[in-house]
């Protein structure tokens, strides 16, 4: 069989598309998922680029949505700001496969996880981790580079 363009393009196109049902995160349902015991850990930095928060929020929103309060059995999400894509003002480092072990295994879901800032600049400042759309607000008083002078408290400076 010779490969034309027309060929080309077209196993090209439903290859994409293939590929897109696969790998598409825009569906809310998540049902199969949930009723075989999966656990979702979502972390979304302010400023990635590549993955834009309002993009992950609308996603989370509509599972939320689907959902209701039973999304809490298998479903975390996590704003962090200052965070990218792998960096930014914030570098987040946290032992989520870790956490996400303790919570299928032992039904230990996340509680009050803290982030360490892997920035060399500020290395080890630390901030909770806040389950969306709560925000880290520091306390007025203490270290400001500490997680324990913060509370996860309004909908944040978005």
């Amino acid at each position: 069989m010779r490969l034309t363009r027309r060929l080309l393009a077209t196993g090209m196109a439903a290859l994409v598309k293939e590929l897109s049902r696969l790998l598409n995160t825009t569906d809310p349902d998540i049902d199969r998922f949930a009723r075989h015991g999966g656990k979702l850990i979502i972390v979304q930095g302010t400023t990635d680029m590549a993955v834009p928060e309002a993009l992950t929020d609308s996603y989370y929103e509509r599972m939320a949505e689907r959902y209701g309060p039973s999304i809490r059995r298998f479903v975390r999400y996590y704003v962090q700001p200052g965070y990218a894509h792998g960096g930014g003002r914030f570098d987040l480092a946290w032992d989520s496969l870790t956490a996400l072990d303790d919570w299928t295994s032992r039904n230990n879901p996340p509680v009050n996880p803290v982030a360490t800032d892997a920035n060399p600049a500020t290395k080890n400042r630390t901030r909770p981790l806040c389950e969306y759309p709560l925000w880290p607000k520091y306390q007025g008083h203490g270290d400001v580079s500490q997680a324990r002078n913060f509370s996860c408290g309004g909908q944040g400076q978005r």
